[in-house]
């Protein structure tokens, strides 16, 4: 899953964890897969936070940026 989606299935998620209708058991699986999803968003945004930084701090009489690839989706 690509960022984007992943940013969906949380929606989902939210979702259906506000449906008072949810069954204990669905919801605590939900809460657990939407914490796991959102551990994996914050470390790819914290990777092109990173790159956003190497990007921006770069010499300005660099003709070339030297960054490390983005390792996010």
């Amino acid at each position: 899953m690509n960022i984007e989606e992943k940013l969906e299935r949380m929606e989902s998620i939210t979702r259906a964890l506000k449906d008072e209708s949810t069954p204990l058991e669905e919801a605590l699986h939900l809460f657990e897969e939407g914490v796991g999803i959102g551990r994996e968003v914050q470390k790819s945004l914290d990777a092109a936070e990173m790159k956003v930084e190497m990007i921006l701090n770069a010499p300005e009489d660099s003709e070339e940026l030297t960054t490390a690839p983005y390792q996010g989706e």
